[in-house]
């Protein structure tokens, strides 16, 4: 648990990825090993905040179409635009297992270039689904299409703080740093409260493929 004092006015956080990086990863295998998901939340009041994890099956968060995330509603700043990952159209992946017996999948998306694959490789995925769900995780990161890494948000009628959960996908929408109309789908992969009625929301890129 890291002293954030000077940050956020004499409060704690935990950073689990730092923090408690032995049982991040211990988690992270077992889930993984179960065709799971899991997310935590960290509840602040008197003494030290306290940390819970939640496993989920088959997946965290759900497509939240009922939100509204806008420049021109409670989303604060201009949409800061990240370059996406290397291209690639094409995946090979290998999980758990030797020769035969040995996890391996493929996934080719419709494309008119020519075709670019990305090997992916993790020996902790047992099952087809693990594998193919690793696969399109880095497919997304190497669509080369330009996303939002997070926006900071007001409270809004149409969108609470706190009505979403980690893991909802949600259309992000409104004005970039350069004054370009953006719209595209993101994931939360975590948020937090900056003041009383601002969250801070980090994303991560989604596609239909």
């Amino acid at each position: 648990m890291k002293d954030e004092r000077s940050e956020k006015g004499g409060a704690f956080e935990i950073r689990g990825d730092d923090d408690l990086r032995d049982v991040y990863r211990a988690i992270g295998d077992i889930c993984a090993a179960g065709g799971l998901e899991w997310t935590t939340e960290t509840v602040y009041s008197e003494g030290h905040p306290v940390l819970t994890m939640v496993a989920h099956y088959p997946s965290a968060g759900r497509r939240r179409d009922d939100l509204v995330f806008d420049t021109s509603m409670n989303i604060i700043d201009p949409l800061r635009l990240e370059t996406g990952g290397d291209y690639a159209n094409a995946a090979v992946g290998v999980g758990a297992g030797e020769g035969a017996a040995q996890v391996r999948r493929s996934k080719n998306l419709d494309s008119a270039r020519l075709r670019r694959p990305v090997v992916v490789a993790d020996k902790g995925l047992r099952t087809e689904d693990q594998v193919d769900a690793l696969m399109n995780a880095r497919l997304i990161e190497c669509s080369g299409d330009p996303y939002v890494k997070e926006i900071r948000v007001r409270d809004h009628d149409n969108c609470r703080i706190g009505s979403w959960d980690v893991g909802d996908v949600i259309m992000v929408r409104g004005k970039t740093t350069t004054g370009a109309d953006y719209s595209g789908l993101a994931r939360i992969e975590s948020w937090s409260w900056t003041k009383t009625f601002e969250a801070l929301l980090r994303l991560a890129p989604v596609a239909l493929i």
